[in-house]
């Protein structure tokens, strides 16, 4: 494992580490949500792919439709997105 992938990796675990905490405070009630749902963007940037190529394969994950449905935008689960992610599953 090349150092910038040892890098990758780490900011990665640490990331998900950081949801798993925030989850459990929110199922506690000791602090509000802080987004369990992620644009398209970040979801993306955590899958390694842009974009647009989520939008065309959204119909994989486990979406949140927000305003109209012209200019609406789509929201991701967290969760699911980095599971996959973990799990090396290629798109």
């Amino acid at each position: 494992m090349t150092k910038k992938e040892l890098e990758e990796y780490a900011e990665m675990v640490a990331d998900l580490t950081a949801s798993k905490v925030m989850a459990l405070l929110n199922s506690n009630g000791n602090v509000s949500s802080t987004s369990e749902w992620i644009e398209t963007k970040e979801a993306a940037e955590i899958l390694r792919v842009t974009p647009s190529y989520l939008r065309s394969i959204k119909d994989k994950f486990s979406i949140k439709k927000v305003g109209g449905s012209e200019r609406g935008r789509v929201l991701f689960n967290r969760e699911e997105i980095n599971k996959y992610y973990l799990n090396g599953r290629r798109l």
